[in-house]
């Protein structure tokens, strides 16, 4: 949402480089580190937009504990 994407947007490209799928657009962002910036086209109601973005830090995910019953 910072970056200016919108609900329903389809990423087409990252650095000029057709993206195929969410696995390959995924793997290549997650090859970046915090603070590169990464130049996505994308597909916004027909029409083909250009947005800036800086990557930042990727949130930690922590489990859930799980707490047996008795």
């Amino acid at each position: 949402d910072r970056a200016g994407f919108q609900l329903g947007d389809v990423i087409v490209a990252a650095d000029g480089v057709a993206r195929r799928n969410v696995s390959e657009l995924r793997n290549y962002i997650l090859s970046r580190t915090a603070g590169q910036r990464v130049v996505f086209v994308i597909k916004r109601a027909e029409q083909e937009l250009t947005i800036k973005a800086v990557l930042g830090l990727r949130p930690r995910i922590t489990p859930p504990t799980v707490t047996p019953s008795n």
